[in-house]
């Protein structure tokens, strides 16, 4: 019976090591499968399919990009952005133009869609360029992309995981890429309030992010005084923006170095303009909105003006010495000078 129970009892450990290697052989089989499983799902079946892309933001079509539509990517044309580079003498890029997006990264509206859209612009909403794009391209490599290259990196790397796509953001220029609502400063659009401290708050705080996209909504009448555009600055305008009746919000300004007199006879000092940018690099002025320099104010006091006593009308746009200018959409009404003065800038593109 000793001999009996001592054998049962060693066949009994035996069989219950047996059925401890057979459960942990299953647990390890299943980790095996899933892990294939994920692989498979974040990197796609087709392995061997890999395109170079450009990554970047877009909703297609060209309309402004609310958040409504999802992001979206396409395949480098790498002549045509070759031949842009060398046009802007290897300039870094901005955020600012359908075709551009900063010194890093591009994008351009195609069929090659993420499945997330990322609600970066919500009204306010500030995040820099390198998480929303971490953010996108997690989402893009379901889709296939195996890819990005980056313009001042000039590398790619493999997106096979999280880590690899910060790897590859990591080489990017961190240029900041903010949009903010001037409504959300103050500004009020009922053609009566003098909105100028409000766009002033706003653009100080895309000059202290680097750049990014000022938002004039739609349905108001927003009166100020001059306003002037930081580097790397898309001013875009749904609703109007209107000049405060009030020539003493006009400040004087240094005259443009010129030879003799200009043509509204200032030898001296002159008015600065409505919307103005000097020295700032990619400057875009965009929207189906209406930018007024309420001329009717200006007129008499330029038919009844004296040499002694007239510094001139202010221009309703006034660019001056910047790289990278595109004015496109936009309604420019009622001057009290000129219209649109770009002067000693480079890389100007205008079509309204």
């Amino acid at each position: 019976m000793g001999k009996s129970s001592l054998n049962n009892g060693r066949n009994n450990t035996q069989a219950t090591k047996k059925r401890r290697i057979s459960l942990t052989c299953v647990f390890a089989l299943i980790a095996v499968t899933y892990s294939l499983f994920i692989y498979f799902v974040i990197v796609g079946f087709d392995g061997g399919k890999k395109e170079t892309v450009v990554v970047g933001f877009d909703n297609g079509g060209g309309k402004e990009n609310d958040g409504s539509a999802p992001l979206k990517l396409r395949p480098r044309n790498n002549a045509q952005d070759n031949m842009k580079a060398q046009s802007q003498q290897s300039q870094p890029i901005s955020p600012n133009t359908p075709d551009d997006f900063c010194g890093s990264c591009k994008f351009r509206d195609t069929d090659f869609s993420c499945t997330e859209r990322i609600d970066w612009v919500i009204k306010n909403k500030k995040i820099t360029m390198k998480e929303a794009i971490m953010e996108n391209l997690k989402y893009c490599l379901k889709e296939g992309v195996q890819y990005v290259e980056t313009d001042n990196s000039k590398t790619s790397s493999s997106l096979g995981g999280k880590n690899n796509v910060e790897v590859a953001m990591s080489t990017s220029t961190p240029i900041y890429w903010i949009m903010v609502d001037v409504t959300e400063y103050g500004a009020i659009g009922d053609n009566n309030t003098d909105n100028t401290d409000a766009f002033h708050a706003a653009i100080e705080e895309l000059n202290k992010a680097g750049g990014g996209e000022l938002l004039v909504p739609s349905g108001g009448v927003y009166q100020t005084a001059p306003i002037t555009l930081g580097p790397h600055t898309t001013l875009t305008v749904h609703g109007t923006i209107r000049g405060v009746a009030d020539q003493h919000k006009f400040p004087a300004i240094d005259p443009l170095p010129s030879f003799g007199r200009d043509a509204d006879f200032r030898v001296k000092r002159r008015r600065q303009a409505l919307v103005s940018a000097r020295h700032a690099p990619n400057i875009t002025i965009r929207g189906d909105g209406v930018i007024d320099g309420a001329g009717w104010y200006w007129y008499p006091f330029f038919l009844n003006h004296t040499a002694a006593n007239y510094l001139g009308r202010p221009h309703i746009i006034e660019i001056e010495n910047c790289t990278g200018v595109e004015i496109t959409g936009v309604t420019l009404r009622d001057p009290a000078f000129w219209t649109l003065h770009p002067v000693y800038c480079t890389d100007v593109y205008i079509h309204t």
